[in-house]
């Protein structure tokens, strides 16, 4: 199952994040946002380092173990009217960093056949097994409408689920 729930906005020039706590409240869309994934590259964590994304329901925590660049699990945007905490927490030295560069942000979307797709959306398929969910990823990739043949990049958040 595959849903298209909003638009990939990309920050220019990336956001540097150091040692602290920053908060990012990006534009609301025109119709409201509802979810925010964000997107984290040039990673230069020092020993120790984590950063740390508040979701408003759990906290992400990535470390150089979680790869050159990665994406968190939604943001429960209203749980944060000021913004969505991002902490990134030096184990000794400061010195290390991380960039956002892009973020999905879920919105109300028409979509097609009505109204023509915007620029990038988000699409969320879930792949389903029975009882618990074991992981999720999110993967990019290109969506084409093969009406009139454009293409735009989506995001796809995979959910897994594995029995308990």
């Amino acid at each position: 199952m595959s849903h298209i729930t909003g638009t990939v906005q990309v920050l220019s020039p990336p956001m540097t994040i150091g040692p602290g706590t920053i908060n990012f409240n990006p534009l609301q869309a025109p119709l409201g946002t509802k979810l925010l994934m964000l997107h984290f590259q040039n990673i230069n964590f020092l020993p120790g380092d984590q950063l740390q994304v508040n979701l408003g329901y759990d906290i992400d925590v990535f470390t150089a173990a979680s790869g050159s660049a990665f994406w968190t699990r939604p943001v429960n945007v209203y749980a944060f009217p000021g913004g969505v905490p991002i902490a990134y927490v030096a184990a000794g030295l400061p010195g290390g960093s991380v960039q956002l560069d892009q973020f999905g942000r879920g919105e109300r979307h028409n979509g097609e056949p009505i109204q023509p797709q915007p620029a990038s959306p988000i699409a969320i398929r879930s792949i389903r097994r029975p009882l618990t969910r074991s992981r999720n990823m999110i993967r990019s990739g290109t969506a084409m409408n093969h009406r009139t043949g454009t293409t735009w990049p989506v995001l796809h958040l995979l959910l897994t689920y594995a029995r308990g």
